[in-house]
């Protein structure tokens, strides 16, 4: 039931109409041949009125939508309404890095997207530049605020900046360079929160941290390989530093974030027991928490994880996050044990506490050698296992 036909105006142009309702509509792709018949010389101007069952974006397929279109003398206006997505784009019929097209949208809800997306054929159409904003932006089961971001494409290479998200505890700031097709992309980003815990929440992962400030940084680069998974593609740094706040037993079977659920699996074998009235897992409180990530072929390695607080951890390894697996060693300290300022300044590391305790041996310390603990983290996310000294395993 889609039907097109020519009438005419009062300016004797002719107006090209579409209205009906199709199945499913390829919106980049139709709005593709709307901009290369425009510039092959069709000056009539266009009206649509359409609904569709599914708008196909770029692999994403949003239900339900209704579609109008309005084209002037300078610029086509497109509004769309769907349970998903809501707004307008604007469109000008010589886009120019001066001139862009304009995307404003209510919401935005970003489905998963098919195994045979082709995200490149949306930047395509926004090309040579555009200006992007969503006043409610979702992706999944993620409510991340308000995101804008402005883009630049060429058929080198297409730059993503001022990429900015925007939440109730949350800000988001970063930029990207990809190829035309997004196959390959290097990404900067930093990530501020006035509540972790919040945070977390807002981004589907668990809240087993909280704080009241935390920062993360994170540098990346993605090559696509039809041969490897996703995670294994990814090269690049991840660091995050959190200040004065409480890292809980984990109490899922397996964590969303494993870097953040480290800490409590090394500090709940530290001799603390759960509350003894409620039985809650016990809580561990920090001034600073902090570690620095290395990302390559599917695992994340660090070697400066450090809880500082009354129980201080510092631990080095390797989380799999393809394998979703744990090999980490840490160092737990207590009491007179714990890092004093003048071995701080050469850094607080695994590398420092070792020497530390060795040193500390050396002077004659008071406190005997089984009173402090060094712990091998490994196993699966689902299922850790906490080895002791004398390799005695706990799963907690």
């Amino acid at each position: 039931d889609l039907h097109s036909f020519p009438t005419r105006r009062s300016s004797d142009l002719h107006i090209v109409a579409i209205d009906g309702r199709v199945a499913q509509l390829d919106l980049p792709a139709w709005l593709s041949v709307a901009r290369d018949t425009r510039s092959q010389g069709t000056r009539a101007p266009l009206r649509v009125d359409l609904s569709a069952d599914t708008l196909d974006i770029a692999g994403r397929a949003f239900a339900d939508a209704k579609l109008t279109a309005r084209e002037e003398d300078d610029r086509t206006q497109l509004d769309i309404a769907a349970p998903a997505l809501a707004g307008s784009v604007l469109v000008p019929h010589d886009v120019t890095e001066d001139s862009p097209v304009r995307v404003a949208l209510e919401r935005l809800e970003l489905p998963a997207a098919r195994p045979d997306a082709t995200p490149g054929q949306l930047v395509a159409w926004l090309a040579p530049a555009a200006v992007i904003e969503a006043d409610a932006f979702t992706w999944g089961d993620r409510r991340l605020g308000r995101l804008t971001a402005s883009l630049r494409a060429n058929d080198e290479r297409v730059r993503i900046d001022e990429v900015r998200v925007a939440g109730a505890t949350h800000s988001v700031q970063g930029a990207a360079q990809c190829v035309p097709t997004l196959d390959a992309c290097r990404l900067d980003m930093d990530v501020t929160s006035s509540d972790v815990a919040q945070t977390l929440r807002d981004f589907a992962l668990a809240d087993d941290v909280s704080a009241p400030s935390g920062r993360l940084s994170v540098e990346l680069d993605w090559r696509r390989r039809a041969d490897r998974p996703w995670l294994a593609s990814l090269t690049g740094k991840l660091a995050f530093t959190l200040e004065d706040g409480i890292v809980r037993s984990v109490a899922q079977a397996e964590p969303p974030f494993a870097p953040f659920a480290m800490p409590a699996l090394l500090a709940q074998n530290a001799g603390v027991d759960p509350d003894p009235v409620s039985g809650s897992p016990p809580e561990f409180g920090f001034a600073r928490l902090e570690a620095a990530y290395e990302l390559r072929d599917g695992n994340a390695y660090t070697s400066n994880l450090h809880l500082d607080g009354g129980t201080e951890i510092l631990a080095r390894g390797r989380v799999g996050l393809i394998d979703r697996d744990y090999d980490q060693v840490a160092w737990v300290l207590q009491g007179e044990e714990r890092l004093p300022a003048a071995v701080r300044r050469f850094g607080a590391t695994p590398q420092v506490a070792a020497a530390w305790l060795r040193l500390r041996d050396w002077l004659g310390a008071s406190e005997p050698p089984e009173s402090r603990a060094v712990l091998h983290l490994h196993g699966s996310w689902a299922r850790p296992i906490v080895g002791s000294p004398a390799h005695e395993e706990v799963t907690p």
